[in-house]
């Protein structure tokens, strides 16, 4: 999960000085489209707070706090919702 968080931002400050390869910022707009409409954001976070339902389990879930900007780009990460 470190490692998540760390490539999320290392790609973040990579895309801030124009780096990021184009497959990877494509993927973290895809992902942030579907993040601005969940119900478990709150202005940028994946709130923690907030439940709702996971789309491929069927369970009830939290947001995980994780900053979504940053989130959406590490490859590996994934929406606690189930939605990408």
């Amino acid at each position: 999960m470190i490692n998540n968080i760390i490539n999320g931002w290392a790609n973040f400050i990579k895309d801030k000085f124009g780096l990021l390869d184009k497959a990877t910022k494509s993927m973290a707009t895809q992902r942030l489209s579907i993040c601005n409409d969940c119900t478990i954001r709150s202005v940028g976070i994946c709130d923690p707070t907030k439940r709702t339902i996971n789309l491929k389990t069927n369970n009830v879930v939290s947001g995980c706090g994780c900053v979504l900007a940053t989130k959406a780009l590490d490859i590996a990460s994934y929406c606690p919702a189930g939605k990408w």
